[in-house]
């Protein structure tokens, strides 16, 4: 039997990484989705539409067990409220039984993979996409998710880190807002000549 690969997909703001995970999501049912696990309650469109979430919710004695048994490949408490991780088990399962799994992850993520699988058994996508500081910073600061200032800076000084890292990335994807489609068919090639190249 053939082997399963981890996908991560990366990108800036803006790049498109939403739009692309939700199409492959709804149109691409052959390929699992490796959801996130979290101690924050469900936001109301969660609960709504159950098919969409991105994430599991655990009480924090369960994601503390997880973090104590080394289940998870990566976790952060955020803004001292709530803790976010990812399990390694489905990456595992889905490796082991030929299928292809695949997550968004920031580039501290993708380092992580590095070191946990062998070559063979990842690949990243990181959406190629290189806005102006002034659009980066709108985006930061508008929505309903708005970052404070002093967050604004720390976020805008990772960013020649993160450039570095996703030099590593195996595929870069020239990314533009209004031209979706290409992008989507490009990842879903990247994808396809994976899974086939074995």
């Amino acid at each position: 039997m053939q082997r399963g690969k981890f996908c991560i997909i990366s990108g800036f703001t803006g790049a498109g990484k939403s739009t692309l995970i939700q199409h492959l999501r709804l149109h691409r049912p052959d390929l699992l989705f490796l959801r996130s696990i979290t101690t924050r309650a469900p936001r109301p469109e969660e609960l709504t539409h159950p098919e969409l979430c991105s994430y599991d919710f655990v009480t924090e004695e369960q994601f503390r067990e997880l973090i104590t048994t080394g289940q998870l490949l990566e976790h952060a408490l955020v803004h001292n409220a709530h803790y976010y991780g990812t399990r390694k088990q489905p990456i595992f399962d889905a490796i082991a039984a030929g299928q292809l799994i695949y997550k968004e992850m920031d580039v501290a993520g993708y380092e992580i993979v590095e070191q946990l699988l062998p070559a063979k058994d990842f690949f990243g996508i990181t959406l190629q996409y290189d806005p102006t500081e002034e659009e980066i910073r709108q985006r930061l600061t508008n929505g309903d998710r708005a970052m404070e200032e002093a967050d604004v800076q720390r976020r805008m000084a990772s960013i020649a880190k993160e450039q570095e890292v996703t030099r590593r990335y195996q595929y870069h994807v020239e990314s533009v807002w209004h031209q979706m489609p290409a992008v989507i068919t490009a990842v879903e090639g990247i994808i396809a000549q994976e899974m086939h190249e074995q």
